[in-house]
């Protein structure tokens, strides 16, 4: 009887908490605002009525209609290169149980996810690592937070973004599937304005405005997951995420313009998993701390040269660990890149869009891994302790340099784009790690009925040296070579 009691007693308990989880988001529902100075601002394309139409249970997935007239838009560029707008992003990426950027990706052609509660990408059957991520020029070294259940990229924070599932630019290093480029907002220069977005999950606030009006501005946000402190199960802690982003910029003169990007990420999540991780028994732990530093120096010479200088440093720590039966694996990283890139384009010859940069990268990496398996003993109380570990640390730099022309010929009925890229590991005792990626695309447009015919070759090349004996080994990139052959055609207005 009293095993019964304490049955019923806990599920009252879960009962009386889960009242107070809906009447604490019904309160926040009806505290949710957003406020402006701008007091004639249209209520139709306000965040309050975004924020409403996505709490409501019966309008959970917005406007669809819409949603999908803008992604067929987005189709129109390329099905293998896709423009991403950020009202797209506000639209999709509430459709899941998280607030995630990935529940748009999965909409596109040719991209395989792993799951509803899964992040990571597959792109024409290539693995979820082989397809990088860019925030303003930085590309992150995981971009995926609690083991892959989500993506590190905050989508309220997105201006635009370009995914690539093929013809992937010689700009873009070290992307064998496919480039998901992303553009990070700038706060408003002529008004302030504070957001409260709030959903089942997680809740945010955003501030934006002038630093000097018209000139310079600041935005703020904080984002955080708060669902988790309502339901507690003894041994599980709940995907959680802290994050904090301040992005400033500032308008040097009309020809030059400075973003400064400061980014801080805390995620946890203990789970005894069946099921989440495609069937691995056992309590799987993961968290990471991240701190991203990203700034840009924006120079428009004149109507026909432009530049652009990115750099940026990273310092992210992150674990693994698995616990099932007597066994236990753990795995640490502590990863600290640092990066320039130089990219100028110039249009100052006729029907030609001429770009080049170069690239340096430096990597630091401190690795650890634990392996500990208990195992009894049949003769004798007791048992006998495998252990197995690695450590090490590794530091290399990359130099990176490209170049690429896109040509239009008969009014923009064909176009013609070719490049290359080179890349090498700056170490002699790393001979083999170099290469060359050449790329070549022809696009025959007939305007007439809208059908485009796209043919694309390019070679593509990572960097993926194994570790021995604590020293990267000399061995040849992991190489690729992409094929495309399609028929577009616009069938929409």
């Amino acid at each position: 009887m009293a095993k019964h009691g304490l049955t019923i007693t806990y599920k009252a308990n879960l009962i009386k908490k889960a009242t107070y989880y809906l009447k604490f988001v019904s309160v926040l529902t009806l505290l949710s605002f957003t406020f402006s100075n701008n007091m004639d601002a249209n209520l139709n394309n306000s965040s309050l009525k975004r924020l409403i139409s996505n709490i409501l249970f019966d309008d959970k997935y917005g406007d669809t209609n819409t949603m999908n007239e803008n992604l067929a838009a987005s189709h129109q560029t390329s099905a293998l290169k896709i423009n991403l707008s950020k009202e797209q992003y506000t639209s999709y990426s509430k459709v899941g149980v998280f607030n995630d950027v990935s529940n748009l990706h999965k909409f596109l052609p040719g991209v395989v996810s792993a799951g509803d509660l899964d992040a990571r990408l597959f792109i024409r059957g290539g693995q979820s690592n082989e397809t990088i991520t860019i925030l303003d020029g930085h590309i992150i070294s995981s971009p995926y937070i609690w083991d892959g259940k989500g993506s590190l990229v905050n989508p309220q924070l997105i201006e635009s973004a370009t995914f690539y599932t093929g013809n992937i630019p010689v700009k873009s290093p070290r992307g064998l599937s496919g480039v998901l480029d992303i553009k990070q907002r700038t706060g408003n220069t002529q008004r302030f304005s504070l957001e409260l977005d709030q959903s089942l999950t997680e809740m945010q606030v955003l501030l934006d405005g002038p630093i000097v009006y018209k000139e310079h501005s600041l935005l703020y946000s904080i984002r955080k997951t708060y669902y988790d402190y309502f339901i507690k199960i003894p041994g599980t802690l709940y995907p959680h995420l802290d994050s904090f982003s301040q992005i400033y910029k500032f308008q040097i003169n009309p020809k030059h313009s400075f973003n400064l990007g400061l980014y801080y990420y805390s995620d946890i999540m203990m789970i005894n998993d069946i099921n989440l991780n495609q069937g691995t028994k056992g309590t799987h732990s993961s968290g990471s701390i991240r701190k991203l530093y990203v700034s840009s120096l924006k120079s428009q010479w004149d109507s026909s040269l432009y530049s652009q200088i990115n750099t940026g440093f990273e310092n992210s720590k992150i674990l693994w660990k698995t616990e099932f039966n007597n066994a236990t694996s753990e795995v640490n990283y502590e990863l600290q890149p640092y990066f320039v890139n130089i990219d100028v384009t110039s249009t100052g010859i006729s029907n030609n869009i001429l770009s080049s940069g170069l690239s340096f990268r430096a990597d630091n990496t401190t690795y650890s891994e634990n392996n500990v398996n208990q195992m009894p003993y049949l003769e004798y109380p007791g048992s006998i302790t495998q252990t197995t570990s690695e450590n090490y640390k590794t530091y290399y730099q990359t130099f990176g340099s490209y170049l690429q022309n896109e040509v239009s010929f008969f009014n923009n009925q064909i176009l013609l784009n070719f490049g290359c890229r080179y890349d090498q590991i700056l170490d002699q005792r790393l001979s083999k790690s170099k290469s060359f990626q050449p790329s070549l695309s022809v696009k025959i447009h007939n305007s007439t009925d809208n059908v485009s015919i796209i043919a694309s070759w390019g070679k593509h090349t990572a960097f993926n040296n194994p570790v021995y004996q604590a020293a990267l080994v000399n061995s040849d990139p992991e190489e690729v070579n992409q094929y495309n052959l399609g028929v577009e055609q616009q069938v929409n207005s």
